[in-house]
């Protein structure tokens, strides 16, 4: 397993191929991936890439870990997994709390035994490298469907501190701006990960 920093762009590129219920990401802080072990095999990535999608350095062949060919970026080992960090988007006047505003793993991924402790130890990891990017951080939360277990999150040491269901005349979270046209009115559980 092997846990890098991804560039915005390509954080977008997988999340838009591989996040069930959540639009492309508008920003981020830091955007981490999840890497299985080299097995001597190209994964693709995402197909219909355009060259201005991509860093340069990708383009032109300076990965070590990704490569690109005919509108198709590809990675040298299994892509398990990306999770995203920035600033909360509800408000909270604590301006050191941060939230896993995505995060999702790759519907193909059939985890060996090994494996199974990769989704915490990856939320650990990715957390660590956020803190030594912004050691003013407090406390970290995120939110998923209660239909989902978030196992891999209690696991890494989160809690859930609420839960919610929306009222059926509820038009949930608060458009800004016209840019959120589709709400996800999903019962919700809110976890939180104290770190300071």
């Amino acid at each position: 397993m092997k846990v890098m920093r991804l560039k915005f762009s390509l954080a977008k590129l997988f999340l838009r191929e591989q996040h069930r219920h959540n639009k492309t990401l508008q920003g981020h802080k830091a955007t981490y991936v999840l890497l299985g072990e080299e097995d001597g095999f190209s994964h693709q990535f995402c197909d219909s890439v355009f060259d201005d999608e991509l860093p340069e350095y990708i383009l032109h062949g300076k990965s070590e870990e990704f490569g690109y060919y005919e509108g198709v970026l590809y990675c040298h080992r299994p892509i398990l997994g990306t999770m995203s960090i920035g600033r909360p988007v509800a408000r909270f006047k604590n301006k050191n709390i941060h939230e896993i505003t995505r995060i999702c793993f790759n519907e193909k991924w059939k985890k060996s035994w090994h494996e199974k402790c990769y989704p915490s130890e990856f939320v650990k990891q990715g957390i660590d490298g956020y803190k030594e990017l912004y050691p003013e951080v407090e406390k970290m939360i995120t939110y998923i469907r209660q239909n989902e277990s978030g196992a891999y999150l209690r696991h890494a040491g989160f809690r859930i501190d609420k839960s919610w269901s929306y009222n059926p005349n509820s038009k949930g979270w608060l458009s800004r701006g016209g840019n959120r046209t589709v709400n996800d009115m999903s019962s919700k559980h809110r976890f939180v990960l104290q770190i300071s």
